[in-house]
């Protein structure tokens, strides 16, 4: 045997990197099933990789040993590895390229294929004439001159590859979650040490550490992908337009791709081929783009292409390139459906615009070809606003008229949607200059458990008779839109406050005489003589905010915006404009308030609450943020981050070996708006690896509402998937008792209404009936806002009654910091 092998260093590093690739090839599991260039090329290393560690080990332990055995065994594993050494540069370059899915020129390609097969050709030789390598009659592994031809080789394809990707980084300027030196680095200084020192085997342990480190920084790109599609979605978009932003001087283009007739596939064969036409879009549209920029599925049937490039002549290639694919597609007759996408785009740079801004122009154009679209396709059904019909529909069919109308109005009032309605108010107040005008907010309160107690039809009859008595009321000019299922807003020429108070009394009056109608509470705010410099939507911001002043008075119903909301609108503008950087450095906060078992005491569970430190303001309350995020949208994003952080301290926790109680995290209403939430959730949850019977997902007992059936769809989407779903507030609303069986629900949260009034006789026995139905359909109950004796006491006596109860509160804790919560549960 050689004396200069270290042979338990060789088969303890080939040992490692076998175990490696086991635990890498375990890990990706996930991955390979999914056939793309990727994912092959994967596969390829981690086989690769783990067979030359077996054949390494071989070669080592085989060397200087006598008999013809051992020959062959040294001779046959060497070449294996200098044949796998062509194979994994192969599958490394071929890797590269998919991920980054570029294309290299002809010429590049022609030279690495030279190279190869002079490689390839050389090691024939070797086995006929030592060339590469020579085992000597001792059986001892000798290198030959044309061994270095494989070492700069090698070391050329690694140059080669950190070339690629960093002009791809720089020419693309769209970030990639994958670093390449986690490949370059071990691989170097593995063929680096084995050039030098050949008695420690280096280069395939090496090789092996790099391809893991790979496949593992792949696993960063898991919260930004698209589970069903592949596709980048909206946290990477989030997250690339924050670091493109601070590149001010690039410029980018924004493609917004609308999939058409959609919902009509998905209604008439089913959800499943629905996700094929989606599969099927967005690689088409990828093959488009191909290295011009990234594409996002930004919503259910919406793509978003992310260019590099400003040049009229490239974009317009990309569309005719997707219409051309798209068609291409429907006349091959393979499939029942066609496809088409509605496009618009937009050019930008950060040092002018933001994202959003962006999205919403392309959206606007994205309509206009859609109008085209179901113009010359008057059969097409389609559930989306298209524009206002221009003299030009008078050569549409009448049927064809029927739709786009109703694409621009609310079905059931026929108000304007909410963005018509701000188009059509920035379009008036433009070409008005010398009209006075005032914006109108109506609410209508407690609108959800209206719905609860009397149904979906008679909330339709009641909108549609009060945006009926608006029109009839209000001059022709008025502009009405309804901005929400309770929101009605409304632009009129300018009137005093006095006329405006005459006129809900009127629209109160109205209401209340005709058949059936319940009491209810209309609150109004007003905007007199609107700044026209701000925008509709800010407009009708504004005449919203005086009704948080009045929403709990029962005297009042009007307010006006003046002077006094400034102050609020200021504050609500810096927690606006701060929202983003603070999510980017860590001022929202998560905090736990524990549950405690009313009869042990043991805690076991605890809510999530999020509260936002902030470095000039302090500390915000949640009832100043939280609403204006679930106006704006932002909430999805906080909710989603408090998911995240939840994960992570669980993560944490369990790698401790603690054994950490569930823990349960709100859903906002909004949230739901997302046709891919469970699948986004429990990405986020997988990325980190804890059991679905560890986080609890509140929801609110006025999902009970307009869009039940989207939300029970999701809620039942996240039960298959073992996550627990906690019903909250509940004892607020009419609908209580229906929600009990209406719900698929694991856990009843009694609102901390029916406990603040437990020294009323109806309110014990109110709530004795909701933990006696709860405990017949065997449905845990927590019971919130616990804060003395006497409650804990009442509690007590109905656990006597063989309910389990669970008690959440300041009696036995508030929210507190991570670390505290630590102290009292482990």
């Amino acid at each position: 045997m050689n004396s200069t092998i270290n042979l338990p260093a060789v088969v303890i590093a080939d040992l490692m990197g076998i175990i490696l690739m086991l635990i890498t090839l375990t890990d990706n599991i996930w991955r390979m099933g999914k056939p793309s260039r990727q994912n092959v090329a994967l596969r390829t290393m981690i086989l690769a990789c783990a067979t030359t560690c077996i054949a390494d080990a071989i070669c080592f332990l085989a060397d200087g040993r006598p008999g013809i055995l051992c020959f062959l065994a040294v001779f046959i594993a060497n070449t294996w590895l200098f044949l796998m050494d062509l194979v994994l540069e192969i599958s490394w370059f071929y890797f590269l390229l998919s991920f980054l899915n570029i294309e290299i020129s002809h010429f590049h390609k022609r030279i690495l294929f030279i190279l190869n097969t002079i490689g390839l050709i050389i090691l024939l030789v070797n086995c006929f004439y030592p060339v590469v390598f020579t085992v000597s009659e001792q059986n001892i592994y000798t290198r030959r001159p044309l061994y270095m031809y494989f070492i700069i080789m090698q070391s050329a394809f690694l140059v080669d590859s950190l070339i690629i990707y960093i002009k791809a980084r720089r020419d693309s300027g769209f970030l990639k979650y994958f670093p390449v030196e986690v490949f370059l680095l071990p691989v170097f200084l593995g063929v680096l040490i084995q050039t030098f020192y050949y008695g420690v085997s280096t280069i395939w342990p090496f090789v092996s550490i790099a391809v893991c480190g790979v496949s593992f920084s792949l696993q960063n790109e898991l919260l930004y992908r698209d589970k069903l599609t592949g596709l980048y979605n909206r946290f990477y978009l989030d997250n690339i337009s924050k670091r493109l932003s601070t590149h001010p001087e690039l410029n980018f283009s924004l493609m917004l791709l609308d999939l058409n007739n959609f919902k009509a596939i998905n209604d008439r064969y089913g959800h499943t081929t629905g996700d094929e036409a989606l599969l099927e879009t967005g690689k088409r549209i990828c093959n488009a783009v191909e290295s011009h920029g990234e594409v996002i599925r930004y919503a259910g049937d919406q793509f978003i292409a992310l260019l590099n490039t400003q040049d009229e002549a490239v974009i317009q290639s990309i569309t005719e390139k997707i219409n051309r694919s798209m068609e291409d597609f429907s006349l091959t007759g393979e499939t029942r459906y066609q496809l088409s996408l509605s496009i618009g785009y937009s050019k930008f740079s950060f040092n002018t615009h933001n994202i959003d801004e962006m999205i919403n122009l392309a959206d606007k154009r994205m309509f206009e070809n859609k109008r085209a679209y179901y113009i010359s396709h008057p059969d097409s059904v389609q559930r989306n606003r298209l524009g206002e019909i221009s003299e030009s529909s008078q050569l549409m069919n009448a049927e064809t008229q029927s739709i786009v109308l109703k694409l621009e109005r609310d079905p059931v009032t026929q108000a304007y949607t909410k963005s018509f309605f701000y188009e059509y108010v920035d379009r008036e107040l433009s070409e008005n200059a010398g009209v006075h005008y005032d914006m109108i907010c109506v609410e209508v309160k407690s609108y959800e458990l209206l719905y609860g107690r009397f149904g979906l039809t008679f909330c339709n009859s009641f909108m549609k008779t009060f945006v009926d008595s608006i029109n009839c009321l209000l001059p022709e000019s008025l502009i009405v839109g309804r901005i929400s299922d309770n929101q009605i807003g409304f632009l009129t020429p300018h009137m005093s406050i006095a006329l405006h108070r005459s006129f809900l009394k009127q629209c109160l009056s109205r209401l209340e005489a005709s058949p059936s109608s319940p009491q209810l509470e209309l609150k109004c705010g007003v905007y007199l003589n609107v700044d026209r410099s701000l925008s509709a939507e800010a407009i009708f911001n504004n005449a919203c905010l005086p009704i948080e002043a009045i929403r709990f008075n029962a005297t009042e119903n009007l307010a006006e915006f003046d002077e006094t909301f400034q102050s609020s609108v200021s504050r609500r503008q810096i927690l606006t404009n701060d929202m983003y950087q603070a999510l980017e450095t860590n001022q929202f906060v998560t905090y736990y308030q524990p549950k405690f078992n009313a009869q042990t005491k043991e805690i076991n569970g605890a809510e999530a609450l999020v509260r936002w430190i902030h470095p000039t303001l302090g500390m915000i309350n949640p009832g100043d943020f939280i609403p204006l995020f679930e106006h704006n949208g932002f909430i999805e994003k906080l909710d989603k981050h408090v998911l995240t952080t939840v994960c992570q301290n669980i993560r944490q926790w369990l790698d401790l070996g603690y054994h950490p109680v569930p823990i349960s995290i709100n859903i906002s209403q909004i949230d739901f708006d997302q046709n891919d939430l469970a699948e986004s959730l429990e990405q986020i949850v997988d990325l980190y690896q804890i059991p679905h019977e560890l986080i609890h997902f509140e929801i609110t007992e006025s999902i009970n509402a307009l869009d039940y059936n989207k939300k029970l769809y999701v809620v039942n989407k996240l039960r298959e998937k073992k996550f627990r779903i906690e019903l909250d507030d509940f004892g607020t609303g009419y609908s209580t008792l229906n929600a009990l069986g209406d719900l698929p629900i694991d856990v009843l949260k009694v609102d901390r209404y029916l406990i603040e009034n437990l020294n009323d006789e109806k309110y014990q026995t109110i709530l004795r009936a909701t933990l006696y139905a709860a405990h017949g359909m065997k449905i845990p109950v927590v019971i919130e806002g616990v804060e003395n004796q006497e409650q804990i006491d009442l509690l007590t006596e109905m656990c006597k009654e063989r309910i389990n109860i669970t008690v959440q509160g300041f009696y036995y804790s508030k929210p507190v910091k991570k670390q505290q919560y630590e102290s009292l549960i482990f």
